[in-house]
């Protein structure tokens, strides 16, 4: 039994199902205790009576352990992390199935000894986001350690395939307690499965429009372009300061760990630094119209992205088209050289884009996983679903700020700017959306420092590294770690 482990700190813990699996595999694995419950903040209040989480060395003193015990599940008011959320999903005792064709779904107890008698079952079903349907289903006993098919309302798999006129249906069957227990009250949910059907994609926007040069930018559709960087301007009006290509994050609390059993030892935070990652910048190498069989035209911009003083580097290509009035960026992404750094390969943490833009965004929704935060080793507790919250709520409140906020598995998006509305679509991609750049973020160490400066800054990635436990425990498993790799990824991108 492991009297500690996946270590609560910060941004995760990654890993938990991994241990689950081992934990319902061999019998003689009982379990664990995630370290740990509860972080130790000291509340502070500042001069202008907001409130804040205190840690070591913010009290003068000269030995401490910064923030190495604010590592919990919940925060030092008992609120939830996201990793209780996690953790509520990959321990249920229940495993619900639901069946590709909605016909209905497996139900395994994983209980030892009871079966599923005191546990109420209920179906809904969104479609494109609008009031869920559903009803109750009659679920007979479910013996302990063993399985069931369920069928679902024969009229269910009729409208599955009856959806196509949907971009998106989610079917979720929840189980909920029956009756009042010493632990919560009846109706509270213990566990949940889903079904996702999609129905035909938009696409990309017909690339009928051309290329138009003006005499300091060139204009394609409704996206202004710089004729000296080839980077956009403004995209439908909405002013544009930063669009490149990123493979950094600001370092979570695991980042600044020892991975346990890794070539090299050093906190991975202190490599990507030492690899330049947090500095890259683009040289352009050329600028090109095509035309296309549609009679638009397609404006590649080729470039290098690299650090000084380092070798190695990446082409990216990104190709605009448009139909005049959304448009589909390409961004295609080759390594360059042997990412090697003092003798050992240089791990990226993201693969993506990051676009600044000059308004401050109040709200964000999107069709993907939430309500909360999901990279590619914690999110268990996310669903797929139609979402939608305030800016300041995009982010976790991690006592030390760092890397938080993404949403993965996204279709489409909209962020809410003032007036105007970015609306982003594509292959499932991950959103973060914040009011501070990365820079901010990695250089603060208190929530009260980050300053929104008026700006948006959002993230549109193709790719992610896991988050690990290695602040105290082991590091990324190999199937999330993210080596130097080719990348092509395509986003839809209008304004309205």
């Amino acid at each position: 039994m492991l009297c500690e482990y996946v270590h609560a700190m910060g941004n995760g813990p990654g890993g938990m199902t991994e241990y689950q699996e081992l934990f319902e595999k061999y019998p003689r694995l009982m379990g664990g205790f995630v370290w740990e419950w509860l972080e130790h903040g000291i509340t502070i209040t500042s001069s202008e009576g907001g409130r804040h989480y205190g840690y070591g060395g913010d009290f003068g003193e000269e030995v401490h352990d910064g923030n190495f015990v604010t590592d919990g599940l919940v925060d030092a008011d008992r609120n939830p992390r996201p990793g209780l959320l996690d953790f509520k999903k990959v321990i249920e005792p229940l495993r619900i199935t639901v069946a590709d064709d909605w016909s209905g779904f497996t139900i395994r107890n994983v209980q030892d000894f009871a079966d599923t008698s005191t546990f109420s079952f209920r179906y809904t079903v969104e479609a494109d986001g609008g009031a869920p349907e559903g009803g109750t289903v009659d679920v007979a006993p479910v013996s302990p350690q063993d399985e069931a098919f369920v069928p679902l309302p024969a009229g269910l798999a009729a409208l599955a395939s009856g959806l196509t006129y949907c971009r998106a249906s989610v079917l979720t069957v929840t189980a909920f307690l029956a009756a009042e227990t010493a632990w919560a009250p009846a109706e509270h949910e213990v566990a949940w499965g889903q079904s996702v059907r999609e129905g035909a994609s938009p696409g990309n926007p017909s690339p009928v429009e051309p290329v138009h040069v003006l005499d300091t930018e060139l204009q394609l559709g409704p996206v202004q372009f710089s004729r000296i960087t080839g980077m956009p301007t403004s995209i439908g009006g909405v002013a544009v300061e930063k669009l490149a290509l990123t493979l950094w994050w600001p370092p979570t609390d695991n980042d600044l760990g020892r991975e346990w059993g890794g070539d090299d030892d050093r906190p991975l935070a202190t490599q990507w630094k030492d690899a330049r990652l947090n500095l890259l910048h683009a040289r352009l190498l050329g600028i090109s119209a095509e035309a296309s069989p549609e009679g638009g035209e397609a404006l590649t911009v080729r470039t290098r992205v690299s650090a000084a003083d380092k070798q190695y580097g990446v082409f990216v290509d990104y190709t605009w088209t448009s139909d005049g009035e959304a448009v589909a960026l390409r961004t295609q992404v080759r390594p360059d050289g042997a990412w090697v750094n003092r003798g050992f390969e240089v791990e990226w943490a993201r693969i993506g884009l990051e676009l600044v833009v000059a308004d401050e965004a109040a709200a964000v929704s999107w069709f993907g996983q939430g309500p909360h935060q999901s990279y590619p080793d914690t999110g268990q507790g996310t669903r797929m679903g139609w979402f939608a919250m305030p800016l300041a709520e995009m982010d976790v409140d991690y006592v030390r700020p760092q890397e938080s906020g993404v949403r993965s598995g996204v279709r489409w998006a909209a962020v809410e700017m003032g007036g105007s509305t970015l609306e982003i679509s594509g292959d499932p991609f991950a959103l973060t959306v914040r009011p501070y750049s990365q820079d901010v973020l990695d250089k603060e160490n208190h929530r009260p420092d980050l300053k929104p400066d008026g700006r948006t800054y959002i993230y549109l990635d193709h790719a992610l590294r896991g988050v690990g436990t290695a602040a105290c425990g082991p590091g990324v498993l190999e199937p999330y770690r993210l080596k130097p790799r080719e990348a092509d990824f395509t986003l839809v991108l209008s304004v309205r």
